[in-house]
């Protein structure tokens, strides 16, 4: 095994694939003036094609880790510290990616939003309006 401590995080597709995804959003972004309606449709489909890439290129990397440490009958435990330790890069990867907005609210419980903006109703009778609070 490799130290561990030499490797860098990986992106999670190759630049290859990024660019040539790069390349269809904007070809998409390009296409919204004449027909919207079909731009649209293939930003669904990039998406579909983006969550597909991104699942193997995990899947794969999961199965080279896995792999690494099933065949190593008599493992050290040097050996699979550094296999840990590469799960955990993975993990830690997986783990900092930015969520999209608004998923953060809906996970926690948070009530809609206006604008950004958590709406609450009201329901204390007992609080001022603001032209209550300026008749004072």
């Amino acid at each position: 095994m490799t130290d561990p401590t030499t490797q860098t995080a990986q992106p999670l597709l190759a630049g290859d694939d990024q660019q040539h995804l790069r390349t269809r959003w904007i070809q998409i972004e390009e296409g919204f003036v004449d027909d919207p309606h079909a731009a649209v449709q293939q930003a669904d489909d990039l998406i579909d094609d983006v969550i597909d890439r991104l699942r193997d290129a995990l899947s794969s990397q999961r199965a080279n880790l896995r792999s690494g440490w099933e065949s190593l009958d008599d493992a050290t435990t040097e050996q699979l510290r550094e296999t840990l330790h590469r799960y955990e890069q993975m993990f830690t990867q997986l783990n900092e990616l930015p969520a999209p907005s608004g998923w953060q609210d809906r996970e926690r419980g948070s009530r809609a939003t206006t604008h950004g903006r958590p709406t609450f109703p009201s329901n204390d009778t007992n609080t001022q309006s603001d032209s209550d609070m300026g008749a004072r």
